[in-house]
């Protein structure tokens, strides 16, 4: 009889998959309504902080994914918080299958 060899779990179902998924989610949207000249409607911005922060030098001329400054503080946002997620799953999930092999072999 031959031995059945298990499969890893599907890509969908790893953790770290889900910040990636998100986080390019994000960016297609964000892509799509730079590109079509949409932006979200806020009141007066110029006196709150999103305001201050999407107004600031960095996100108007050294980190410009988009003309528009709201859209290149929230992809920084998602940056930060969303990609250490996933290489931190994925060096988890890489670390764990080696340990696995290491064992079982």
């Amino acid at each position: 009889m031959k031995n059945k060899s298990k499969k890893g779990r599907s890509i969908l179902k790893r953790e770290w998959i889900r910040p990636l998924i998100a986080l390019l989610f994000l960016q297609l949207i964000f892509f799509v309504c730079d590109k079509n000249g949409w932006s979200m409607n806020f009141r007066d911005d110029e006196g709150t902080v999103l305001g201050r922060f999407s107004k600031a030098e960095f996100f108007t001329e050294q980190f410009v994914p988009y003309e528009n400054p709201t859209f290149n503080l929230f992809t920084a946002v998602f940056l930060i918080t969303l990609l250490p997620a996933t290489i931190i799953g994925a060096v988890k999930d890489l670390f764990s299958r080696k340990q696995t092999k290491r064992h079982a072999g």
